[in-house]
């Protein structure tokens, strides 16, 4: 399937919705006759079935959506019932292969967001109030997955640094700088002197740099509302989808307007 690699996935319509699996390889079913893809509700190795998926029932897994169902199946798991209703041990079996999978999926995009660095990535900084943090970052983890080089203040300032010095670093050092706009956000005045500078760099230049996202309702700051937003109150994987395709756009047209400079 186009655009959709091998690996995990979210399935997204069906008997299996909101479950995360492998997606392994296509089959075709003239059953159907078109093209499934073969899932395995564990790891590949170890899985104890696999299930023909349609694709338009698949989409690309994000660290958000790993979080919330790791939690729901803990919870369905260690309280044995489901809806009100005891599990059987065949389904008690099949979410504890599925947890497994959680657990290594999100190990995994965890250790690589906070400990590899592409020199020639996008450099993107992450301005947010604390409260926020959760939210931050899975979308911090999903972005370095899509290969950006993200600034985030847990991984960036180590104990005794300065937290000023290595934040204006941060920002002057960024490419695009991403404002989670959200009702604590619009209260911290010292995620708005972060977004503020870039600001102004972003004036001065003549190109864009600042990028607000909105995380809830809140009052957007004045000099930000002629700003398009990205909204990730409704939903997350479409906006996230759209926060690529911006940043890579963007990207673009900026090394095009420096190399006709």
């Amino acid at each position: 399937m186009d655009g959709l690699d091998y690996g995990p996935v979210i399935i997204t319509g069906g008997r299996y919705k909101n479950r995360a699996r492998l997606y392994d390889n296509d089959e075709y079913s003239e059953k159907h006759n078109a093209e499934h893809a073969v899932v395995y509700i564990g790891h590949f190795f170890t899985a104890s079935n696999w299930v023909l998926i349609p694709f338009e029932n698949l989409a690309p897994i994000n660290s958000q959506f790993l979080l919330g169902r790791h939690n729901e199946l803990s919870s369905i798991i260690f309280l044995d019932k489901e809806n009100g209703k005891n599990i059987s041990q065949n389904k008690r079996i099949t979410y504890l292969e599925e947890l497994l999978l959680l657990d290594s999926l999100l190990y995994e995009r965890m250790y690589e967001a906070m400990f590899t660095h592409k020199t020639d990535s996008i450099r993107v900084f992450l301005s947010h109030a604390t409260a926020d943090i959760d939210f931050v970052k899975s979308l911090a983890v999903d972005l370095k997955h899509y290969g950006f080089d993200v600034w985030l203040d847990e991984w960036s300032i180590f104990a005794g640094e300065s937290i000023p010095s290595k934040v204006a670093d941060g920002v002057s050092r960024s490419d695009f700088l991403i404002v989670v706009l959200s009702e604590a956000e619009v209260e911290s005045k010292w995620v708005e002197s972060e977004w503020q500078s870039k600001y102004w760099d972003e004036t001065r230049r003549e190109e864009i740099m600042v990028i607000p996202i909105v995380k809830e309702k809140c009052a957007i700051p004045q000099l930000l509302k002629p700003k398009k937003h990205i909204n990730f109150s409704a939903g997350y994987s479409e906006p996230l989808e759209l926060l690529r395709e911006c940043l890579v756009g963007l990207s673009k047209g900026k090394k095009s307007h420096q190399s006709d400079a």
